[in-house]
């Protein structure tokens, strides 16, 4: 119980909500559920390989400040890193790498982030616990997730317009759920867990474009095993964390609705409202709000450089791109000329160039490198973008103006109703499997241990032990 003279609650909903978690069991979540759960750690992780401290300088940063191999015990593994660290760095660093070149799975309605804290804190904490299996490391996923979803179509978007990061500000609360989940706690204690996230939650947008951005679901991951660690201890704090937090954060002028964060008690044509099925997956590694101009330039490609015209000719080629698009595309990805790799995530104006001279938008085209090639930099001079408030966020209409192989001025309209990725056009099993193959490469894992890790993660429900799968997400001694 706790004293709050400026809010009150006449019901404690975020105690309801643990009494309904923590009662559920591997057998009560429907089997598209589970595939969503081990799409979404499959496709988690993925990213995490391909952000290890080899291999991006910001996790590179991040790994000799916390100084891991100086601190013991080290149970946890770290993604692509051969040696162990304590769980709390390893929570810290899983999570920064899965979200650390923006190729991390998307909520589309709230645009946030939702499997990088609390599965980087499952993980950190299922190795150090003996004998948790893959059903465990599900089913905590799950609750973690339909947590911080919850909380966050709760909130509204309120929060993230005034500038707070939905990712960084929820990631606390989903851990400390998950990590719940696995220390086996009752309704209470989840909720105290919940209650001492309330006091960790943070993460503003100011630093979009940033390296502290990406440390967002790292701490959320760290904070939320922190959070758990505490209520274990009888370490005391409210249990209606959740909706005195909800109105705390509200905004005047945007809605809240606090009873939402119930919506997974409520039956629905006789099947539960799960949202972890609202999860989508990212074929680009950088902003959602991107994709759908990365779609229109490979698209455009085919016609404009037909006939074996050199893509590299495009200043000589394309005079104009006009696109059309959502207004939150342009404020959250506005840098019309990147000065470091983070900021090329941040570009709409690289994604359309890249899709267009190079058919592609990967890891490779969003690096610094290709940002600084004066091609790429002379065509995001010639790009205009033009808000519409009745477009949503993955949809785009692209013009382009340019020169035929005749010496005729043509002019290309590309129409994106849903980028690649949507939850109307998802991205297979099979190009999730080749995503995490090439991210894989990254992290410099071998090729045996890969395709391991790939059956593995699909059958995660018949691991009976979490720890000798985690040791085939690192490189091999040797390389």
């Amino acid at each position: 119980m706790s004293l709050d003279l400026s809010i009150e609650s006449s019901q404690d909903l975020t105690l309801e909500l643990c009494a309904f978690i923590t009662s559920l069991k591997y057998e009560d979540i429907p089997g598209d559920v589970i595939h969503m759960a081990k799409a979404s750690i499959l496709n988690s992780i993925g990213c995490g390989l391909s952000s290890s401290p080899s291999s991006l300088p910001a996790a590179a940063k991040m790994y000799a400040a916390l100084e891991p191999t100086s601190k013991n015990p080290r149970p946890s593994t770290v993604l692509a890193v051969q040696e162990k660290a304590t769980v709390d760095d390893a929570a810290l660093l899983n999570g920064l790498m899965m979200t650390a070149r923006f190729f991390d799975d998307t909520h589309l309605a709230t645009l946030s982030h939702p499997s990088g804290p609390p599965l980087a804190a499952v993980m950190a904490y299922a190795e150090e616990a003996e004998g948790l299996s893959g059903k465990d490391v599900i089913l905590a996923f799950t609750i973690g997730v339909e947590v911080g979803l919850s909380l966050t179509k709760a909130l509204g978007l309120g929060p993230y317009k005034k500038g707070w990061h939905l990712t960084g500000i929820v990631g606390s609360f989903s851990a400390a759920a998950a990590v719940s989940s696995l220390m086996k706690f009752d309704a209470h204690g989840m909720a105290t867990a919940l209650g001492h996230a309330s006091s960790m939650a943070a993460g503003s947008r100011n630093v979009f474009a940033t390296d502290s951005l990406i440390m967002h679901a790292g701490c959320g991951a760290r904070n939320g095993i922190l959070a758990a660690r505490l209520a274990s201890k009888d370490f005391g704090s409210t249990t209606n964390a959740l909706e005195k937090w909800i109105n705390l954060m509200s905004v005047e002028g945007e809605k809240s609705h606090p009873q939402r964060i119930l919506d997974l008690l409520q039956e629905k044509k006789g099947k539960r409202d799960w949202t972890l099925l609202e999860n989508a997956f990212k074929p680009y590694p950088c902003g959602i709000v991107i994709h759908p101009l990365i779609d229109a330039g490979i698209e455009a490609r085919r016609e404009i450089f037909a006939d074996q015209r050199d893509p590299k000719d495009v200043l000589d080629i394309v005079q104009k791109i006009e696109a059309t698009v959502s207004p939150m595309t342009i404020r959250l990805c506005g840098v019309r000329h990147p000065q470091e790799l983070v900021q090329t995530l941040f570009s709409n104006y690289h994604g359309l160039s890249v899709g267009l001279i190079y058919g592609a938008g990967g890891i490779k085209q969003f690096s610094k490198e290709v940002a600084d090639e004066p091609i790429v930099a002379g065509l995001r001079d010639r790009i205009t973008l033009i808000p519409d408030e009745s477009f949503r966020d993955n949809q785009a209409v692209v013009k382009f103006e340019y020169a035929a192989a005749d010496g005729t001025e043509k002019t290309k309209e590309v129409t994106i109703e849903y980028a690649l990725g949507s939850l109307e056009n998802p991205m297979t099993v099979e190009q999730l499997d080749a995503k995490f193959k090439d991210q894989a490469i990254e992290g410099k894992l071998e090729q045996a241990n890969v395709t391991k890790a790939i059956s593995q993660l699909w059958d995660l429900d018949k691991v009976t032990d979490i720890r000798p799968l985690m040791r085939l997400l690192v490189p091999s001694s040797s390389t």
